[in-house]
């Protein structure tokens, strides 16, 4: 849903072609299955399109080709920092510290698995940060600013931290916690 949404951010401010946005899971267990269901329905009555996204699992080599990884929660978060070499570690950060949701630490909670209402509340506090997340990138990407600067991909971006990423992944457990359990 992440991934969905920030996109739509990214369209809207004009960014679009300046930043490069993907996500996976910690998990392998839906690796090619389409996003769950409930996912796509709390999306699509929001207006956003969900049915292109296909699960897949996170790389420890995408983190050279990442500047910024946005993991949901801590635990994601975890496994990510346990992928990283210690220089990349300040890259990997939580979503919703970036976004500015300090109600919730933070933490984006995985809903899979629970009712409607869990979804919603799942998307309010991914829409509530990702205009967070998008109006920093902007910043960065205004001439006048001193900080951004192009990387050779022409794309640039901004952790938390203010410092010059090139991609954005986010991370989630791309399902429920048991291999094998129904997308």
């Amino acid at each position: 849903m992440a991934e969905t949404v920030l996109r739509a951010f990214l369209v809207e401010a004009g960014l679009d072609g300046a930043v490069s946005l993907d996500s996976a899971g910690t998990g392998n267990w839906n690796i090619g299955r389409p996003m769950y269901s409930q996912a796509r329905a709390v999306l699509a009555s929001r207006g956003h399109d969900g049915s292109g996204h296909r699960a897949r699992q996170f790389r420890a080599s995408w983190l050279a080709q990442r500047d910024l990884v946005l993991a949901m929660d801590t635990d994601n978060l975890a496994v990510l920092r346990r992928l990283a070499r210690p220089a990349d570690s300040d890259r990997i950060r939580l979503f919703g510290e970036v976004g500015g949701l300090a109600q919730t630490d933070g933490e984006i909670p995985d809903p899979y698995g629970g009712n409607a209402a869990e979804f919603d509340y799942v998307l309010d506090l991914i829409s509530t940060a990702a205009p967070v997340i998008i109006a920093r990138l902007a910043q960065l990407l205004e001439p006048a600013n001193p900080a951004s600067v192009s990387s050779a991909s022409g794309d640039v971006v901004s952790g938390a931290s203010d410092d010059i990423v090139s991609g954005i992944s986010s991370a989630g457990r791309c399902g429920p916690d048991r291999p094998g359990a129904p997308a």
